[in-house]
């Protein structure tokens, strides 16, 4: 594992941490973006922790907050890394008591995305990818991240044969 990816696990204990927090509490305070969309205290203090984290474990790369926007590292032009955040993806959800929602967290090099971490500590689950080093898996609980199990694409090379699982928003349901 890649000391960037082991960053990025650091960094989705944190966000797990502090999400299920407020997830737990059952108690939001929801304030409406100007495109419509939710925002609580935990996208924000998700985002903003993970920030501080980067800013001290990697001063020189730059940052894309949902939230927040976008801001360069210590580096005196753009920075050729970028980490990518969402601290609370699937707010609708989140707010209604669902399951069904993450933090991701993704890193960039010279625009390319090299890492990626879905984690739910909701459902209990964590996925994530390295270039080059493939995706996996693994449960959450309470001693951490379980074994990891590799993914695979699907063999299925026809649309008939395919599955597709759709989670409606949650103000449908």
């Amino acid at each position: 594992m890649s000391m960037d990816l082991e960053l990025a696990h650091q960094l989705a204990d944190t966000a797990d941490a502090i999400a299920a927090r407020f997830f737990d509490s059952g108690t939001f305070d929801v304030i409406t973006k100007a495109d419509g969309s939710p925002v609580t205290a935990a996208d924000l203090e998700v985002e903003e922790t993970l920030r501080a984290l980067i800013a001290e474990h990697r001063p020189a790369d730059g940052v894309l907050g949902e939230e927040v926007g976008p801001s360069s590292g210590l580096s005196s032009g753009p920075s050729e890394r970028r980490w990518v955040l969402d601290g609370v993806d699937g707010t609708h959800n989140f707010v209604a008591g669902r399951a069904e929602w993450g933090t991701l967290i993704a890193l960039e090099v010279r625009g390319e995305p090299t890492i990626g971490i879905v984690t739910s500590p909701a459902m209990a689950r964590r996925w994530w990818a390295e270039r080059g080093g493939g995706a996996w898996t693994a449960t959450l609980g309470r001693g951490g991240l379980g074994a990891a199990e590799r993914l695979s694409s699907s063999a299925t090379g026809a649309l008939e044969g395919a599955t597709v699982v759709a989670i409606p928003p949650a103000d449908r349901c």
